[in-house]
Formats: structure tokens, C-alpha cells, sequence
């Protein structure tokens, strides 16, 4: 299986006044992806009922997800590589 895609957000970013940890406020997030392959081939059949019926399968090959999103980011205070970070995302596909 193959695939590839392209992402896209923008949205407001503060930073705490010690700089150890990052806001992004109401990111507006948009992915666009294809997929080929064996795996696409067989959600395909499963969609059109070959293999067995399941109502939760789509036979697309070309996704646009779009939605809101918010994070926070901390950093350790002696060790700035080390990042945590918190994501609550709502969107869809429509």
C-alpha cells in the first residue's frame, strides 16, 4: 500500500513568559490524502459487499479532512528536546 498527502494549519500561537510552554489556540487544520494499493483494493471490495457487508467502510481513495483543533505544549525546564503535548482536534470528512 501507498499513499501520500499534504496538510495545512493555521491558527494563533502564544508562548509562556518562562518559554517552557506553548498555547495554539483555534488552529484551522485541513489534510488531503490518496491511497493506493492492496489495502485501498480491499476496502473496495469490503465496500461493495465481495468480502462481507460492513456499513463503516468507505471505497474513496481521496480524503479532505477538515476541522478545529487546540494544544499545549510543555518542555522539561532543564531539557528543552524533551517536548509533552496535550491535542484535542474536531473535524471531519466530508
Amino acid at each position: 500500500m501507498y499513499g501520500f498527502g499534504l496538510r495545512t494549519s493555521i491558527g494563533f500561537h502564544s508562548t509562556s513568559v518562562n518559554g517552557n510552554t506553548d498555547f495554539r489556540f483555534i488552529n484551522w487544520e485541513n489534510a488531503l490524502s490518496t491511497e493506493s494499493g492492496a489495502y485501498a483494493d480491499f476496502r473496495d471490495e469490503v465496500y461493495n459487499g465481495k468480502i462481507y457487508n460492513y456499513a463503516g467502510v468507505s471505497n474513496r481513495k481521496r480524503l479532505w479532512t477538515t476541522g478545529l483543533s487546540t494544544e499545549v505544549i510543555f518542555r522539561g525546564r532543564r531539557n528543552h528536546d524533551i517536548k509533552h503535548a496535550f491535542r484535542l482536534f474536531i473535524g471531519g470528512t466530508p
